[in-house]
């Protein structure tokens, strides 16, 4: 088993980071061009430096196998999140966690939340947000990790061409 060493973004991993992102293809980043994707990792680097955010990563032989990005700001979870101010005052958001498929179910993701969890509470949080697909390995992840459904939220297009 990998001994996994969980460590804060810096700057110089974020060709690793957009490359993860592109191995893992999930379709909303993948419409991103690489330019847009590093802007919006280091956006989330910026917050962190104001003590607005967390961005870590999780690094194999110098290859990105995981990350997340951890928003404590009630202002900036509104544009993820929009709910009661009560609600989003008390909560961290969790705003992007990936893992390379090669090292999903190793524990990986347990050990990711546990570090999200605990930075949570050192930050004054009582409650934990994420957006997830009800139809993937994931949401049944958080289902086992106690997580409980808020509301639906249903995303939907329509082709006007």
């Amino acid at each position: 088993m990998i001994n996994f060493q969980i460590e804060t973004m810096k700057a110089y991993h974020l060709k690793s980071v957009i490359e993860l992102e592109r191995l893992i293809r999930q379709p909303q980043i993948n419409l991103e061009t690489f330019e847009d994707k590093s802007k919006r990792h280091r956006l989330f680097l910026e917050w962190s430096q104001d003590g607005k955010a967390l961005s870590k990563i999780v690094e194999y032989q110098n290859i990105a196998i995981a990350f997340y990005h951890l928003i404590f700001d009630p202002q900036l979870i509104q544009n993820f999140y929009a709910n009661s101010d009560q609600v989003i005052c008390k909560s961290s958001y969790l705003a992007q966690i990936s893992i390379d498929p090669n090292y999903q179910s190793q524990g990986l993701g347990k050990i990711l939340m546990s570090d999200i969890y605990e930075q949570s509470i050192q930050h004054g949080k009582n409650d934990l947000l994420l957006e997830v697909n009800s139809k993937t390995k994931a949401y049944q992840f958080y289902l086992r990790q106690d997580f409980q459904d808020l509301e639906s939220q249903v995303f939907m297009k329509k082709s006007l061409i």
